[in-house]
């Protein structure tokens, strides 16, 4: 849960840096979102041909290279 709370933060955060710094009529804005590490699941434990499709949880291992 925490995980979600300091990414609403940073969503936020972010909005209002462009609410400040763009001109809402001139520009249009678009978000896109990747996670770091996406290509192979064996990087975090799942499967050896996977990959982050249909992945809807966080990496909650403090090893992880990705974290």
């Amino acid at each position: 849960m925490k995980e979600i709370v300091e990414m609403e933060m940073a969503m936020k955060s972010m909005l209002k840096w462009v609410e400040k710094n763009t001109d809402l009529k001139k520009t249009k804005i678009n978000f896109t979102s990747m996670s770091p590490a996406h290509g192979r699941s064996m990087d975090w434990g799942g499967d050896k041909d996977g990959s982050c499709y249909n992945q809807t949880t966080p990496i909650k291992d403090p090893s992880y290279w990705g974290n």
